[in-house]
């Protein structure tokens, strides 16, 4: 056996050597391929369209906005949910981006963040009864209110507003106790009005408050119909 090694102990040599560069050759390659298409994928990049609201049912209280954005080599359009922090915190069914791409994205998202009022929110909603709570800073407190639409939600069935505000100039204020201000915008709202003078006496805190809430709700009631007619159309309701 020494014999035989010390006759071939050169062409052994240059077949490990071959082995060592076939093995770890390839390796190399491969990994050297990868980087490629990263790099790639980075270069293809996301642009940052505008933002929305989001108002589907089952994920607008977690994830109350979507940033509408173009990405890849194709120019693909999609929308990536975003939770009140203006976080990334999903993507629609089926679309499938790399976290690098996200991450980039997120960077323009915190560069030029949405410049929605964010003490105006909805906090709850109950499916079974259709009601959604609103969350509204006033000028003494939060101020809140369950709205139970209709099931088509063309229509507020009732609502109930929990308030402490205290209408900081209740001297030149004549038209009842709280929550009369409230009120007087939530049946603005039912009525069709949405854009009511301000109330003296209240005019601080109270109505800017309640005019964003009957902003959202009318925002996200215009929705809701809209998706409606859209689902009666695709399946060929009424």
């Amino acid at each position: 056996m020494k014999k035989f090694i010390n006759k071939h102990l050169v062409s052994l040599v240059f077949i490990v050597i071959f082995v060592f560069i076939f093995v770890f050759g390839g390796m190399y390659s491969r990994y050297m391929t990868n980087q490629v298409e990263v790099h790639r994928e980075d270069q293809i990049g996301i642009s940052l369209d505008y933002y929305i609201r989001n108002f589907e049912l089952n994920t607008f209280i977690e994830l109350p906005y979507l940033a509408h954005v173009t990405y890849g080599q194709n120019d693909l359009e999609t929308q990536v949910y975003l939770n009140s922090q203006f976080q990334i915190t999903g993507l629609p069914t089926g679309v499938e981006i790399t976290d690098n791409i996200l991450a980039n994205l997120q960077g323009l998202i915190n560069e030029t963040p949405p410049t929605y009022e964010t003490t105006t929110y909805f906090s709850g909603y109950d499916d079974t009864t259709n009601t959604v709570t609103v969350i509204t800073q006033g000028f003494h407190d939060i101020i809140e209110i369950d709205v139970n639409f209709n099931i088509v939600f063309s229509s507020v069935d009732s609502y109930i507003v929990t308030s402490s505000e205290t209408y900081i100039f209740a001297q030149n204020y004549i038209n009842g106790p709280v929550p009369a201000v409230e009120n007087y915008y939530m049946d603005g709202f039912i009525l069709g009005n949405v854009s009511l003078d301000s109330v003296a006496g209240a005019s601080a805190g109270t109505c800017p408050a309640m005019q964003r809430a009957v902003d959202l709700l009318k925002e996200f009631q215009t929705y809701q119909i809209v998706s409606v007619v859209v689902y009666n159309n695709q399946n060929g309701g009424n």
